[in-house]
């Protein structure tokens, strides 16, 4: 982030299929993730912020208050930075996309506050710097009103970032990447196209269907196939009637299950959907490059990551930072030629390409694939802003500190059902009490991030230290201390029941 900017308006809308955002629990804390580095960084520059969300934060006052303290040293600088720090929010928990809710009728007069702060910094003289989670035509509308400028790329772009357009890209640049159909738009097609795979693909077991559309993220729009007991029957003589009569809800592994196959069927039309040759190999990884494309056409390179998954291999869940470094200069240059061909097709902003990286032995060579392109903010970026910012480095190349090295473990998934109902408070107070703790001398410890998931038993948080050995216990340690709570918690409620 550029330290010239004086003030922030923070609008975090993550634009995804509306019916996904229905069916996941706990989606409106997607909208909080950022609010950790956007204070950080506030706090850091002494600048103004404005951070809208929706529905409102439990215990804000103390989360924000929490994170100013990370590196505030003194209560006078602490109570003169938390006066330039506004979070709006706007009651409405609907799932809906924030921009939706931000140009409703029920939200018009959080916009004439909206359109009054940034028009009071305007009229002053101060830069306003409008912070945006990916390319979208009403955040570009409510941009447009406010004469700010969104920092993700044209909403003309969007179609960049499909699965489908991100294998195209890939063939253009000569790059190998899994082999893959075309996109399709029924099952009759989808199931002649993977016919057609798997004949080329003769040591090809199972195929990943995945929903083209960029309103589909994470890995929510995955489905895996083992296609083995039907290649067994017919000797390998597949056709698109004999794969037809296969994809049914038993043969299918949906990762939204509460889509199901069925459901999964019905998005066809309208998403998109192609099938990719699910890579096998003793030894895998998933990292992910992230950086900018600029209007002159220059490829940034900020950060790569080793994604951490479920154990469905689809849904991402969190990061170590920073990647292996027996792949990350291939990366790097994979990175570089994939970003110019999308600044060609009109790409200018954040983007982000995951890798799938393979080998049969740990003493073999790394094959790196290119697999996705996401032309937007991904789950790595706001647990690297937090340590940037935290660092006050870069991060390109790794962290130090006084000579010793840095690195992270993030998690958008610390979980248990026994920690539902445990307030953001009283979690900050146990963590702000404990060794774990980050400690702004040593440049070590534990952030948490997006509290609100609490109410589902959920939160997030990046752990800092020397090694990754480091990282894993602090994140045991959290575990630890949330298990302590939710126990107090289960017996004070007990007690409660015996009167």
């Amino acid at each position: 982030m550029d330290d010239g900017q004086e003030a922030v308006l923070a609008m975090y809308s993550r634009e995804c299929s509306a019916e996904l955002l229905g069916r996941l629990v706990g989606s409106n804390c997607f909208v909080e993730r950022p609010l950790a580095p956007e204070v950080i960084e506030a706090a850091e520059r002494e600048s103004e912020l404005l951070y809208i969300t929706a529905p409102e934060l439990p215990d804000i006052e103390i989360v924000v208050d929490y994170y100013v303290r990370l590196t505030a040293k003194s209560e006078d600088a602490i109570a003169r930075i938390k006066k330039n720090i506004v979070v709006l929010a706007l009651d409405n928990s609907e799932p809906l996309w924030l921009s939706q809710k931000l140009v409703g009728e029920a939200a018009k007069q959080e916009r004439l506050f909206i359109a009054e702060w940034v028009s009071e910094r305007h009229k002053s003289g101060k830069k306003v710097v409008l912070h945006t989670f990916e390319p979208s035509e009403m955040t570009e509308q409510i941009a447009h009103e406010l004469r700010l400028q969104p920092d993700q790329a044209s909403s003309r772009t969007i179609e960049i970032g499909s699965k489908y357009s991100a294998k195209r890209i890939f063939r253009a640049c000569g790059i190998r990447t899994p082999t893959s159909t075309k996109e399709c738009h029924s099952l009759q097609d989808l199931a002649s196209e993977i016919a057609t795979l798997l004949g080329q693909e003769a040591d090809s077991w199972k195929v990943l269907l995945k929903l083209s559309s960029t309103l589909y993220g994470a890995g929510q729009g995955n489905a895996l196939v083992d296609m083995r007991a039907l290649i067994d029957k017919y000797c390998g003589e597949l056709d698109g009637a004999r794969v037809l009569g296969y994809l049914n809800e038993g043969n299918v592994d949906v990762v939204d299950k509460k889509l199901g196959w069925k459901g999964f069927v019905q998005e066809m039309s309208r998403a998109g959907v192609i099938a990719e040759r699910y890579v096998e190999a003793k030894h895998k990884s998933s990292p992910s490059a992230q950086g900018r494309v600029t209007k002159d056409g220059s490829v940034v390179l900020t950060s790569i990551h080793e994604q951490r998954f479920a154990a469905n291999e689809q849904t991402y869940i969190g990061s170590f930072y920073p990647v292996r470094q027996d792949y990350r200069k291939r990366i790097e240059h994979l990175f570089e030629r994939i970003a110019h061909k999308a600044f060609d097709e009109g790409h200018v902003g954040p983007i982000s390409v995951d890798f799938l990286c393979v080998r049969a032995a740990s003493t073999a060579e790394w094959e790196v694939l290119p697999i996705e392109i996401n032309n937007r903010l991904t789950g790595t970026a706001h647990s690297f802003r937090i340590v940037t910012s935290l660092l006050t480095q870069d991060g390109r190349t790794g962290f130090c500190v006084s000579g010793e090295p840095r690195v992270y473990l993030a998690s958008d998934a610390i979980y248990k059902p026994e920690y539902v109902g445990l307030r953001p408070a009283e979690v900050i107070g146990a963590i702000a009490a404990s060794e774990i703790h980050y400690n702004d001398d040593n440049k070590k410890g534990v952030i948490l991030y997006m509290l609100s998931g609490l109410a589902f038993g959920k939160c997030g948080a990046v752990a800092i230290g020397s090694s990754e050995r480091d990282c894993t216990i602090m994140q045991e340690g959290i575990y630890k201390i949330l298990d302590d709570l939710a126990a107090a918690k289960a017996k004070g409620m007990g007690r409660k029941g015996l009167r």
